[in-house]
């Protein structure tokens, strides 16, 4: 059984209850109200309606508005979303086995890294030294500038 027999069904069950409640306030008291009129509209749509159209609608003076609809639609809906989900979900985990796929090929040889380490702290410690040198060499002759200049005073 789908969900819209389901639906109808209930549908005729609760209108029929609702007529049949109608029924014997009129029997009991020979008049309906307002309300009576309202419950009997409302079970024959229940009863007729549900399973003619997907959706009733009804507007009543003051802003009202009763709408009655299957939930065969929502259903749909539903069901629409949760596969459009379904398909991103799958193109994710895709695309994570990718990742993992690639990250497993990436391996690092622990020597060469290592190796590298000590290339460039010997190229750095060569530059420091040549730095060095040459600060020695300009402070020497700083100081025989500074001679020279103080001898031609």
């Amino acid at each position: 059984m789908d969900l819209k027999s389901i639906i109808v069904l209930v549908g005729l069950c609760i209108g029929s209850f609702t007529l049949i409640a109608v029924v014997i306030v009129y029997l009991r008291q020979k008049s309906v109200g307002n309300g009576g009129v309202l419950l009997a509209i409302m079970g024959l749509i229940l009863i007729g309606g549900l399973s003619i159209w997907q959706q009733i609608s009804i507007e009543l003076p003051g802003d009202i508005k009763i709408v009655i609809s299957s939930l065969q639609e929502e259903y749909q809906e539903l069901s629409e979303e949760v596969s459009t989900i379904n398909d991103e979900n799958k193109s994710v985990l895709k695309s994570i086995a990718m990742l993992e796929v690639e990250l497993q090929k990436i391996t690092f040889d622990k020597s060469k890294v290592l190796n590298a380490t000590e290339q460039i702290q010997q190229k750095t410690n060569s530059i420091n030294s040549t730095v060095s040198d040459l600060k020695f060499k300009l402070d020497a002759k700083k100081i025989e500038l500074k001679k020279l200049t103080d001898k031609y005073q």
